[in-house]
Formats: C-alpha cells, structure tokens, sequence
C-alpha cells in the first residue's frame, strides 16, 4: 500500500513544519497539490486542504486524483468558515469558506460514503467496498 502526504498550505520557506518527523514517510513532497502529478496512492487524504483554493481549482485537484487513487477521503468545513493568513502563511486563507454538502457533492461527485459532523463534512470515494457500522468510521473491505 502506497499512501500519499501533501501539502498544499505549508509555508514553501519552512516545509516540513515544526515538529513534523520526516522519517516516518518514506517520500515527502515540498509541493503544491495543484501543482502535483504523482498520485498513484492507495490512499489520498485532503484534510482541511480542499477550502484553501477555488472551487475550480478543488475541482481540478480532485478529478486528476480521483481515478488514480483508489480511495479519496475529504474533510472540508461545512457552512461559512472565513480564515485568513496564519502566521504570515498566506496558504492558510480560505480561499472558498462556503462549501455545503450539497455543493461538496455536485462538485465531487456522489461519494461513497459521508458524514457531516460539527460543521466538518467527512466524504470517501473509494473504488473498493465499504463497510460502516452505525457511529463508526468507515473500513474498505
């Protein structure tokens, strides 16, 4: 299994940030994600990444990963979320703060599985089964 890490906010200046252990990933990309091109990964997670860039760049990024990954796990705020740079990281802004299930999905396409939990939407797409049981995170079987 071959899982993917990166970052689309980080600092180009300061990657990989304070406190990250670089040696417990075999590769680590200073990149930009909509700049990237190589993601044959089982696994391609966007945590809280998607929002720091346009709908149409989103859109851009997840339909070139999407049939190369075998699953795609997002976690995006839901609702109005307005955040700009953190500590002079301008990647940090929001770029789109306004994302609703609705639109994650019109966007993306419908996901395998979601969730909306304290205004973080949670949404898989994945070309294998998946198994959930009630309250649970979900498992490809």
């Amino acid at each position: 299994m071959v899982i993917g890490c990166l970052g689309l906010y980080f600092d180009r200046t300061t990657l990989p940030p304070e406190g990250v252990d670089v040696a417990l990933y075999r590769t680590v990309y200073r990149a930009d994600v909509r700049e990237h091109d190589n993601f044959a990964y089982d696994l391609v997670i966007f945590g809280d990444i998607l929002e720091h860039m346009t709908l149409e760049e989103a859109k851009a990024v997840f339909d070139k990963i999407r049939p190369i990954a075998n699953t795609v796990i997002v976690s995006i705020p839901i609702g109005k979320w307005p955040q700009d740079a953190v500590e002079n990281n301008p990647h940090e802004a929001h770029v789109k703060d306004d994302w609703s299930d609705e639109e994650v999905k019109a966007t993306f396409g419908e996901p395998t599985w979601s969730r909306i939990e304290q205004e973080v939407g949670i949404y898989v797409w994945s070309k294998y089964p998946i198994s959930v049981e009630p309250d649970a995170i979900p498992k490809v079987i």
